[in-house]
């Protein structure tokens, strides 16, 4: 791949890809680790004619967390992931004001398919049929998990007393 279309794709992509990776595995170490990685395999195999770098990157991004995080599991003898959020973490600082915070701590307590599928998205700006590559799913079954995910927030913002986001 070429220096400069990697330069490019890193200062377009890199920090959306960060706040996804953040939102997966909870841990900015292991997540800034899966974002070079997530270059490095760009640079060894990204192919500069391919039609959508974008969602190619996110799918490489993803299944590197997944990897990582069984790893992480094993090597932990079993015990299981903490889905908790620390709030005290770098995606909270970033949270700076109370609305975000607040839908961030709403998204934390949906099913994690639909908290994927709206973290890509809203944060990640991917389009339904980009977010179907992703995940290895239909568009339709990602419109139809984003129309739920929505649902489900809306009540759990509701229940918190705080505003519609819509």
């Amino acid at each position: 791949m070429d220096e400069k279309l990697l330069t490019q794709l890193y200062r377009m992509y890199s920090r959306e890809l960060l706040l996804y990776l953040i939102s997966l595995c909870h841990d900015a170490p292991l997540a800034e680790d899966l974002l070079q990685e997530t270059f490095l395999k760009a640079i060894l195999s990204l192919n500069a004619a391919h039609t959508n770098m974008r969602a190619w990157l996110y799918t490489v991004a993803r299944n590197l967390c997944f990897n990582a995080v069984k790893k992480r599991d094993r090597e932990a003898q079993g015990r299981m992931l903490d889905h908790e959020y620390n709030l005290n973490s770098p995606l909270d600082q970033l949270l700076d004001e109370e609305r975000d915070h607040a839908l961030y701590m709403a998204l934390n307590q949906l099913e994690h398919r639909k908290r994927e599928v709206l973290v890509l998205q809203y944060f990640g700006g991917l389009n339904q049929k980009e977010i179907a590559h992703v995940l290895g799913i239909t568009a339709e079954n990602v419109r139809m998990i984003a129309h739920r995910g929505r649902r489900e927030l809306k009540k759990i913002l509701e229940k918190e007393g705080c505003y519609d986001l819509s």
